[in-house]
């Protein structure tokens, strides 16, 4: 069982209303959309605009060039530091669906922000996903709010196994510290499961043992060098993988180009009717 137990939204933990809310009620989320190319036929994804706001299972902010791109990011970034609730949501599920690109920029507002800034920032880490972000959630575990905290823990176990290695040679290097125990504890609880199940026991029998910080340094360096293969294969399976997707999406391609141009020859073939 782990050792956090996750706190209440600050904010809303009564009931979730802010999605379904039309846009134009959200000054702030209309002006960043008419930055973004929201309408342009030259992106295969895009947002699509309804009368009752963004439609959900296809929205995705779009942008027509990096300049607009950081434009846009910068404003919702900004707009996460409002007194606002609803506008502090709204910015930050712009930014979840923008992704990767707005990671380094979430980044900074995570480890340099203030409290509902720092909140709101690792909320958006975690739900993005990005193993990017590992290094500053690992920060975060140590933050001195315990919301923020939980929420980079969260974050960490969303991203997933590379998450694992980061966490316990952070745990290394600050085993002294109360918070970075339970944090860590709460991650390598959750991810100990499948291939990683035997090697992580000892690293978290040892965080829930007496004396952690004297006995976590020795375990936690040869849970390490067991992990190093697991890790390997994984990768190896996973470059194995996207090589194959890369090539079947060639050969499709391929065989697409080839039935349109023996349909193009047998219609010049055949003439006009």
């Amino acid at each position: 069982m782990s050792l956090i137990e996750p706190p209440k939204d600050p904010v809303f933990d009564q009931q979730d209303v802010a999605h379904d809310l039309p846009l134009d009620s959200h000054p702030d989320s209309m002006q960043v959309l008419k930055h973004v190319g929201v309408i342009d036929e030259r992106y295969r994804e895009v947002c699509r605009l309804t009368p009752h706001g963004i439609n959900k299972p296809n929205r995705r902010y779009v942008m027509s060039d990096e300049s607009s791109q950081h434009q846009v990011i910068e404003t919702l970034i900004k707009d996460l530091s409002r007194k606002d609730a609803m506008k502090c949501r709204s910015a930050r599920e712009a930014l979840v669906e923008i992704g990767s690109p707005a990671v380094p920029h979430l980044i900074k507002a995570l480890l340099t922000g203030k409290n509902w800034t720092r909140w709101e920032s690792a909320k958006a880490l975690g739900e993005i996903g990005d193993a990017e972000a590992v290094p500053a959630l690992i920060e975060a575990l140590v933050d001195k709010r315990f919301d923020v905290r939980w929420l980079a823990a969260k974050g960490l176990i969303n991203i997933g196994w590379r998450s694992i290695t980061p966490v316990i040679e952070s745990l290394i290097q600050h085993a002294d510290s109360v918070w970075m125990r339970d944090g860590s504890h709460h991650v390598l609880h959750a991810l100990s499961h499948g291939q990683f199940n035997e090697p992580l026991k000892p690293i978290i029998k040892s965080l829930e043992g007496v004396e952690p910080a004297v006995v976590i340094p020795q375990v936690g360096r040869t849970v390490l060098e067991e992990l190093k293969p697991i890790e390997s294969q994984i990768i190896k399976e996973e470059e194995d993988a996207r090589r194959r997707a890369e090539e079947e999406a060639e050969q499709a391609a391929a065989e697409a180009k080839l039935e349109t141009d023996l349909e193009a020859r047998l219609q010049k073939e055949l003439g006009p009717d």
